[in-house]
């Protein structure tokens, strides 16, 4: 992207509000979290400059969704805000905290597996 207040830069700035929005930062304190001052977050906001990749990296970090804040597209196997917070609470996570989540996530899923064949299993037979 270049530093001219194109239509794309203005759109990436405003993804980037949303998201900044979406994990509840106040501009100011985003700043301060990602080592850049407050006027270098409103110029990067407002579509006049654009961040560099040690922000996206650290922003990342922080549960943001930098693919749609660089695309503007959000993966297709996402969707709604429910999946999004999974994803996003899962990417904020340690390699610790992911294994954590992945194996609730697989009891849970077995669980429910066992409770559609329990249920299948009761069903009256229709004769």
């Amino acid at each position: 992207m270049s530093t001219d207040k194109s239509s794309d830069d203005l759109n990436f700035g405003v993804r980037l509000v949303q998201e900044r929005r979406r994990l509840k930062i106040k501009q100011a304190d985003l700043a301060k979290l990602l080592d850049r001052s407050k006027v270098t977050q409103v110029s990067y906001e407002a579509g006049l400059t654009c961040p560099d990749a040690e922000y996206l990296s650290a922003l990342d970090k922080l549960g943001a969704d930098i693919y749609y804040i660089i695309t503007g597209e959000q993966p297709e196997a996402i969707r709604g805000e429910g999946e999004r917070q999974l994803v996003s609470g899962y990417r904020s996570l340690g390699e610790q905290g992911k294994n954590l989540a992945l194996n609730i996530l697989k009891v849970i899923v077995e669980d429910e597996a066992d409770n559609k064949k329990n249920a299948e299993i009761k069903k009256p037979v229709k004769k």
